[in-house]
């Protein structure tokens, strides 16, 4: 009989991971501006926190929603394939509370070698709005409820798209549609 997974060792996991991303990242751009702001970018990594210290864990959203593609297409993905992640980050020196969102594809390569890439990726996200600048070609609301991901381009197979918000609170979102390419 298998040993259940304990919490623990996910969190140990986890903090395993980021440590190695953010490892794998101090030789790559970070999506810096040049005054070293962040303002989101695309990258396999998550942004490395002040001092190098481990990023809190990052808590997967969106699960209660479940079914079947947004937009579909012959490649086989679905919007189940985008997953959204996010987690409290070190507050802004003003004190507002900080947020990194990480939206991943995880679609593998589709049945007959059709291509996974994912577009026009949509978010139900209420009223979002960020104290902190956030680069609407990466990421943007549109309209109540409906935010757009890198600005309507594919996200390709394993590719994880990262950015940050400043609120007082942080904001469910959940995949609401995508197209398939």
């Amino acid at each position: 009989m298998a040993t259940p997974i304990s919490k623990d060792s996910i969190n140990k996991a986890s903090v395993s991971t980021a440590t190695a991303r953010k490892l794998l990242a101090l030789a790559g751009d970070e999506g810096d501006n040049e005054d070293g702001e962040d303002y989101g970018s695309s990258s396999p990594s998550p942004p490395i926190m002040e001092g190098g210290s481990p990023s809190p864990p990052i808590n997967r959203i969106g699960d209660d929603d479940q079914g079947g593609g947004g937009g579909g297409g012959s490649g086989g993905c679905s919007k189940d394939d985008i997953l959204v992640f996010q987690g409290q980050t070190p507050p802004l020196p003003s004190g507002i509370p900080t947020y990194t969102v990480h939206v991943e594809n995880t679609c593998a390569v589709a049945e007959g070698g059709n291509s996974c890439n994912i577009r026009d990726i949509h978010l139900k996200c209420g009223w979002f709005s960020s104290a902190r600048l956030t680069n609407p070609k990466v990421f943007r609301r549109l309209s109540f409820d409906d935010c757009l991901v890198k600005d309507g381009q594919a996200l390709s197979p394993g590719e994880t798209l990262y950015f940050q918000y400043a609120n007082s609170f942080a904001y469910d979102m959940v995949v609401s549609s995508v197209t398939c390419t």
